[in-house]
């Protein structure tokens, strides 16, 4: 069994932020033509269409971008911290940055882990194994596309994705 010491933990996430950073940088180098030739999965908010994820077919398996968002600013305080707002947003408030990742570092996470859908209309945490199931079913040329409706602050935990469809 290994055991991990905070240098190594450090260094396996200091590894897997590098490689968030790299397909960010991908996703953003691509074409739109690129973009739909690979795309496995997109959601997208119900309401105004904004973009919540896009999952593709890349050389190292699924990978995943979620782009930045804003909250409104009663969300941000109700839902954040201040110490995460520092971390995550480009303005230290509201301003959330843009995330991606490969989809195969949420293999371990079970069935708990909730993965954040978000902008202006959408706040919502849906699981993980309904993405990963739409991320299977999806095909370059034929992806699976969804349009997510709005949660309210009172809403919180992960919820089925079925259950934030628009019908």
């Amino acid at each position: 069994m290994e055991v991990w010491t905070e240098a190594s933990w450090r260094e396996y996430n200091e590894h897997r932020d590098q490689i968030r950073n790299r397909l960010i940088d991908v996703y953003k180098a691509m074409s739109d033509r690129q973009r739909k030739r690979l795309l496995l999965v997109e959601y997208r908010c119900a309401a105004k269409q904004c973009l919540l994820l896009r999952a593709w077919n890349s050389p190292l398996g699924p990978a995943t971008y979620q782009p930045p968002y804003i909250l409104t600013p009663e969300r941000n305080l109700a839902l954040s911290s201040a110490s995460g707002r520092g971390a995550n947003t480009t303005d230290g408030n509201n301003h959330w940055r843009e995330r991606g990742g490969l989809w195969s570092y949420t293999d371990d996470w079970g069935n708990s882990l909730g993965i954040l859908l978000a902008c202006r209309h959408v706040y919502v945490s849906v699981l993980a194994s309904d993405i990963h199931r739409d991320i299977l079913a999806g095909a370059p040329g034929s992806p699976v596309r969804r349009r997510i409706v709005g949660v309210s602050v009172q809403d919180n935990g992960v919820v089925p994705l079925g259950s934030v469809e628009s019908e």
